[in-house]
Order: structure tokens, then sequence, then C-alpha cells
């Protein structure tokens, strides 16, 4: 299989049934959608970056600076006020953790101009705004606007402090940091606390350039636009030329102990978060992805999914329980809000509930419901360009872009024998445990690492 990346570019025409990728110069690909079903038109400009500790919450702070004025539209009432003119445009900026790969989004959404009767430039208007986000930040000199610099750090800073407040969402992040502890996916997508004292606006304008100069670039158009025009369009207004684009090749580290290990944080809680995850043998450039798919349907995915249906129905051990699987890694996490004192029952239900999937322990009717499921979530996929854009950017991250119909076809044809070999392949790697402090540690929060 050949790998996509800056280094090796798929060919012209290279595309996932919907998208038609081309290469617009090395390390720019541009990938356009052609469609009439949405009102509005869409793109995306996407800046690729290795995940890695030393760049990773610089490259974060990034967007969220950029996103705040422009040479041009130097305020947020400026930045506003224009977009109102673009018949009230959208325009957002994000951060992506794609396996091993930290992706800076640019995004705009404008009407189509089929609704806008003499309008011909709207989307035009709209690549040149991304322009000046993207390449014509307000500065001073050769240094971000400092006052944006400093607000964007602190909301950056409470972001990442503020993740503790969601017991749910920590405690999944917190199990991939043990999990991948000292690996690049162990790392938060937005960065880290620690590192944020250490930047400031002219070094965060020097990495910015740096960015620019070594980023591979990925271009996301959906919408009612001759994929020509666009090329012609995106070339004039977008003129994104990175000097030494990084070959991005799809890595993903084992973790840090496969033997396994169980990890219990105390914090004063009421409920405690179990998660536990398992490395797979299968990621999203493999054949066996589906297949991964359906098992992790059956454990966790839906509301009729042996996790939900036994450690919070029959047992009532949970207050929420689901499983995910995270193909562009290969690894399945479970997460079950309980009661501190139901962890151990809790845990053996869950493994349980993994070794009855390699059992092959699951009726045909529990099959075609996930079976329905998933392919409900493809098909309902197709009616949002949003998602779409997401897929295809996973699937060029991935080395293997994948087209939602044949991935259906797939599902639809898969059998118990596929399902129970895929679920044989998984290996539980680490436990976290978020529980309150133990009388014996005098009531004080603490992370323990427990040998079991």
């Amino acid at each position: 299989m050949t790998l996509l990346s800056a280094a090796t570019p798929p060919p012209a025409g290279t595309g996932d049934g919907r998208f038609l990728r081309q290469e617009l110069r090395p390390g720019v690909g541009l990938s356009v959608w052609r469609t009439q079903a949405f009102k509005t038109n869409l793109v995306e400009v996407v800046l690729r970056q290795p995940l890695a500790a030393a760049s990773v919450t610089a490259n974060a702070l990034v967007p969220f600076v950029l996103r705040r004025g422009t040479e041009r539209h130097p305020t947020s009432l400026a930045m506003a006020r224009f977009l109102e003119e673009l018949y009230g445009a959208d325009l957002s900026v994000d951060v992506a953790k794609i396996g091993e790969s930290q992706n800076l989004r640019f995004h705009v959404e404008v009407a189509a101009e089929r609704f806008l009767p003499g309008e011909r430039d709207l989307f035009r208007k709209a690549l040149g705004l991304l322009r000046e986000v993207v390449l014509e930040p307000r500065r001073d000199g050769e240094s971000f606007h400092a006052p944006y610099f400093q607000q964007e750090r602190e909301n950056l800073r409470r972001g990442i402090e503020g993740l503790v407040n969601d017991k749910r969402q920590y405690a999944v992040i917190r199990l991939v940091e043990e999990m991948y502890r000292g690996r690049p996916y162990g790392l938060y997508k937005y960065g880290r606390v620690e590192d944020l004292p250490s930047l400031d606006p002219q070094g965060l304008y020097r990495h910015y350039r740096n960015l620019l100069e070594t980023s591979p670039v990925e271009i996301f158009v959906v919408g009612d636009l001759d994929p020509e025009d666009v090329a012609r369009w995106v070339e004039a207004e977008l003129p994104l030329r990175p000097a030494r684009p990084q070959a991005l090749v799809p890595t993903r580290s084992r973790p840090a102990d496969p033997a396994g290990r169980t990890v219990r944080e105390e914090q004063p809680v009421q409920q405690g978060v179990l998660t536990m995850g398992w490395t797979a043998g299968a990621t999203y450039a493999d054949d066996g992805y589906e297949a991964l798919l359906a098992a992790n349907g059956l454990l966790g995915a839906f509301p009729h999914s042996k996790l939900f249906m036994n450690v919070r129905e029959r047992a009532s051990l949970a207050y929420f329980a689901f499983s995910r699987y995270e193909a562009s890694q290969g690894f399945v996490y479970a997460s079950a809000g309980i009661n501190v004192e139901n962890y151990e029952r809790s845990r053996v239900i869950i493994e349980e509930q993994v070794e009855a999937l390699r059992r092959g322990d699951f009726t045909s009717g529990e099959l075609e419901k996930c079976r329905r499921s998933l392919v409900s979530s493809y098909r309902s996929m197709q009616d949002s360009g949003e998602r779409m854009i997401d897929t295809f950017l996973v699937g060029l991250a991935n080395g293997r872009p994948r087209d939602p119909d044949e991935v259906i076809a797939r599902l639809e044809r898969i059998d118990p024998g596929t399902i129970r070999d895929a679920a044989e392949s998984l290996r539980l790697a680490t436990v976290y445990f978020l529980s309150r402090p133990q009388e014996a540690s005098g009531g004080q929060a603490a992370v323990r690492e427990e040998v079991r």
C-alpha cells in the first residue's frame, strides 16, 4: 500500500467516491466534492504537523491567535462586520489529533451563490478571508499582537485546566496519557499548561512562520462549485507554498507498557470513572477496520450494546457505559461512571463482555442491530459536509481514503467469525480509575499505580 504524505502524494484524481483530490504543488493538496446537497459552500485549510512534545502547545495556540484579527480586519468587531457582509458567513478554527499527527484547521462556510441572485464572488471572498487569517495576521512587527496573544494563551490555559471539571472526558484523556506515556500519542491535542509560560508573542510568531514553511497543507471544498474553477481560485487567493513540507507517514507507537498496568487517581469526586484501554489488531488503514468497527459496536458503541445492557441495565453498576474504537491509532477503550465501591465488580463485568466477543457470544439479532446502527451512521455522515471533510481528512492522514459506500457494503457482508477474530486481537494495556481519596491516605488526592 502506498502511504499518502507530503513526500508521496496521491495521483491526480485520487478520491473517496465523493472528493476529487489533486496536488496543486509539493506539499499542498486540494480536495473538492461537487454537490448540490447543501445550501452552503464550505472551505477548510488544514496545516498538518507531527505530534511532538516540543511543539504541541505552540501549535495549538497558533490558530486561536490567528482567528483574532488580520491586517485588513484587525479587531473582533471588524471581523464580525465582514462576516455579516458575507451574508452571515461562519469562520472557525480548531485543532484535531489524528493518530500521531496534529492538524490545525481553519474553516469558512458561506451561502451557496445559487441562492443569491447577482452574487458571483462570494466563495472567492471566503477564500480571501482564509488567506487573511492564515497568511496575513495582525502583528506588531515580527511579533503577534501582544494583547491577542496574552488573551488566547490564558484561554488555552483555562481550557486545559478546566478539563478536570468534565470527569468523563478527563478520564479518557488521562487513560491515553498513561497508556502512551512518553509516546507522541499520549499528548493532548491542545498541549500542556506547563509549556505556556515559556511562550511569548515574538517566539510564537517565529514558530508560526516555521509552520507555514514545514506544514503539509490539505484544502477541502464542498459545494456546488466546478473543481477546475475552485483550483484556479485557490491558486489566486490562497498562495500557501510550504518550502520544506515534512513527510507525515502514519506512525503508531505501542503503549508504554503492553503487558498492562493499573493507575488509580484520587480526587474529591462523588462518583468514580473507570476507563480501560486495549490495543487492537487493525487500524483505519487496514482491511480489518470494519470488523473492529463491528466488534466495538457490539461491545459499547450503542444503547443496545453489551456494556450498556450488562453494566448499566442488568447489573445497575454504572451511570454511563460505552466504548470507542480509535481507529487511527488502533486501540479500543471502554468507560463507565460508577460508585467507587463497585470498581472491582464493574471491571470484571467489562472484561467479561470483551471475552464474550472473543467467544462469538452474541446473537444474530444483536449483530443485526449493530450492523443497522453502523450503516445508519455512515449514511447520515453524507448529510453533512463537515463530517465528510472530517472523514476524508482521516483517510488522507492514514494513507487510505475510504468511500462511505464501500464501508457500508463491507459492514453488510461482515460475518460473526470475522468479528470474533477482531475481538481476539484486543489486548488490555492500561486501566485508569478516577476515584475519591482513600481513608488510608488521609483524604489527600494522589495518583497510584497498582500491580495486578
